[in-house]
């Protein structure tokens, strides 16, 4: 074999040892770049899940504060509601002292009033003209202040009786007025703003 030959078996040699570190240097390149598409598949599933668990700890964070500042509000509302309820009720109380504070005096006046008004009844037109006129003028002044202090008296004749109002201390049948219908006041019966302070004493119908 000449030295031709020999030079074109070493070269041919030479060529396949390039090309088969040619390729195993592609194949390498290879590898590597799958590695790292793997790792940055990785690196993103990782980050993917991480932002997911991020948003499901913010969603219960926000659920949970949620939950606490209703249950604070329905707690500011039950206070106010007490609160306002508190105050009504202590003006109520107010008012009500305010307008039976004198309850007691003028309980202890209504038999004053009664003597009075029996007196006024029996009283003899022409006679005694200066008495009748001074007891006259008691009578109503006493009335007037009475009335000023909210105390009214009840007109219970022919009305229905009530256990509210009125004390039955007679009863007799009636022909012509319904049982229970009030036929005489025997002694008047009085509200002290609104409230009864005395029962009317009445006779009624059976």
């Amino acid at each position: 074999m000449g030295s031709c030959d020999l030079k074109g078996v070493k070269f041919v040699q030479e060529q396949k040892a390039n090309e088969a570190e040619h390729a195993d240097d592609l194949l390498d390149r290879e590898r590597e770049s799958s590695a790292t598409e793997a790792d940055v598949d990785s690196a993103s599933d990782g980050t993917e899940a991480d932002d997911a668990k991020s948003l499901t700890d913010f969603l219960q964070a926000f659920e949970r504060l949620k939950a606490e500042y209703d249950e604070s509000q329905n707690r500011y509302l039950r206070l106010q509601a007490d609160y306002d309820n508190f105050r009504r009720r202590t003006r109520q109380e107010r008012e009500e002292t305010a307008a039976y504070a004198n309850s007691k005096l003028i309980g202890e006046l209504l038999p004053v009033l009664d003597n009075f008004t029996l007196a006024m009844r029996v009283i003899v037109p022409g006679e005694s003209e200066g008495l009748v006129k001074g007891v006259t003028m008691v009578y109503e002044q006493l009335q007037r202040v009475l009335t000023t202090s909210g105390v009214e008296k009840m007109e219970c004749l022919g009305s229905l009786f009530d256990p509210n109002l009125h004390e039955a201390v007679v009863s007799e049948p009636t022909e012509g007025a319904a049982s229970g219908t009030i036929l005489e006041v025997l002694r008047d019966g009085y509200t002290l703003s609104g409230r009864v302070i005395r029962p009317a004493m009445v006779k009624i119908a059976s």
